[in-house]
């Protein structure tokens, strides 16, 4: 029994360091994340809703050209699309084509299953993903389940929705860090079971 006991403890100990060792690993990532060849051209932008500045990153991105194409997904129903091109606040005219609201995603994992029917209806081989930088390896794990072959670069938004001084932000990042854990485990166990 004593020896039950022992191993049970070391067991969950090990498990509290690699828990504890994984967090700290993905805050220092979340945090020191920059956008991926910030000039290279893709086919499309594909931008998830849900955080601050995301839409007006990915318009942007489009105003410069950096891809023909851009995708929305994560869209609120009531949303329409002259609301959306109302954000853009620069200096650089937006393209007149082509832009696309996805009205069906709720979930990260929905936001992948809404682009990739864009994207194989599209022929889209690459796009540059748009999202906060603490959801970007989430949102990376759920679009390379998705879509394996398609080329992806990583663009996290740059501005500050909330700032490391603030509980918010800890908040945020321990969530993202949970849901990317359940939702890795349930991928290497051939489970489906998004978060």
């Amino acid at each position: 029994m004593a020896f039950l006991f022992k191993t049970l403890t070391l067991a969950f100990l090990i498990s509290l360091f690699l828990l504890a060792g994984g967090l700290v690993t993905f805050f220092v990532s979340a945090y020191a994340v920059q956008p991926e060849k910030p000039g290279m051209r893709t086919d499309a932008i594909i931008v998830l809703t849900g955080g601050n500045y995301r839409v007006q990153t990915g318009l942007g991105l489009w105003s410069e050209h950096l891809a023909q194409e851009l995708f929305i997904t994560g869209v609120n129903r009531d949303v329409k699309r002259r609301e959306i091109l109302a954000e853009w606040k620069g200096e650089e005219a937006l393209p007149h084509c082509c832009i696309t609201l996805g009205y069906e995603a709720t979930t990260t994992h929905e936001n992948a299953i809404e682009a990739k029917d864009w994207v194989e209806r599209n022929n889209i081989k690459t796009a540059r993903i748009v999202t906060s930088p603490y959801h970007m390896q989430r949102a990376l794990l759920e679009f390379r389940q998705a879509m394996p072959d398609l080329v992806m670069i990583a663009h996290p938004v740059q501005m500050e929705d909330y700032t490391p001084r603030e509980l918010v932000y800890w908040k945020i990042l321990f969530s993202e860090y949970i849901k990317a854990i359940w939702r890795g485990a349930h991928m290497l166990s051939g489970m489906d079971a998004p978060a």
